[in-house]
């Protein structure tokens, strides 16, 4: 049986996730609930959980203060917050669930679901090291990359390209290797902005930095490292040419 436990400062939030747990997940084993990092710390060492359902700001101690403290465990973690903008871009880096409050059922539902599925796969414990090494930085230099049966963490500066095909998306990298990732790509571009990533059609993301060369005949394509020719928009062309001007200084 899975054992999950629920940690908040706010009563009305534990019993509201602990319901739905209940209701919806019979099967669950709750082992607790914890109202401080420190109570679901001592929890946790004598009893790991599978599942972590936790809060982040917490009086006394946040959720990333639990993983700190007990990370030799290998559980699933999602955390809930009310927006933290920094914490939300550590979690898209690194693969980890995160639910805005006030939570939406049916997406808490999802996440627990995609958490007994990734606890199969046993690679939770890469993944909250690397989600408290991009919390701790400024900027993230790898991206966890979910590709249905495992997760793969790579450097995001050898990513030449993504390629969009539906809700799901080609990654292209500099040794030759393809990725077939469970992400639109429009979720990529959003996480990727500040990291020299430029949306040049709406099937393409590329790296400015593996730009051979812009040929701006026959309606103007980018050749990229791999040699692979993609269109730029009509409508991105312009900003496209001035991003890559700056880029060139």
């Amino acid at each position: 049986m899975i054992k999950l436990l629920i940690v908040d400062d706010e009563k009305d939030a534990r019993d509201f996730n602990k319901s739905l747990i209940t209701e919806f997940f019979p099967k669950i084993e709750i082992i607790g609930t914890a109202s401080s990092a420190l109570e679901a710390i001592k929890i946790i060492n004598s009893n790991p959980p599978d599942i972590l359902i936790s809060d982040i700001e917490m009086p006394g101690g946040s959720g990333f203060d639990i993983l700190e403290s007990t990370q030799k465990y290998n559980y699933e973690v999602i955390f809930i917050t009310a927006y933290n903008q920094y914490a939300v871009k550590a979690f898209r880096f690194s693969a980890i669930d995160y639910l805005l409050k006030p939570v939406d059922i049916q997406i808490f539902k999802e996440a627990i679901h995609k958490a007994i599925e990734r606890r199969k796969l046993q690679n939770t414990d890469s993944r909250i090291e690397f989600l408290l090494q991009n919390y701790k930085k400024e900027k993230s230099e790898k991206i966890a990359i979910n590709i249905g049966n495992s997760i793969e963490i790579i450097t995001i500066n050898d990513i030449i390209r993504f390629e969009a095909d539906g809700q799901y998306t080609y990654i292209y990298i500099d040794n030759g290797k393809k990725l077939y990732a469970i992400k639109r790509i429009g979720e990529f571009e959003e996480i990727l902005v500040s990291h020299s990533f430029f949306r040049a059609h709406s099937s393409h993301l590329i790296n400015m930095n593996k730009i051979n060369r812009f040929v701006k005949s026959e309606g103007g394509y980018i050749v990229m490292s791999d040699n692979s020719q993609i269109e730029v928009s009509r409508r991105r062309k312009e900003e496209f040419t001035e991003k890559l001007r700056l880029f060139s200084k």
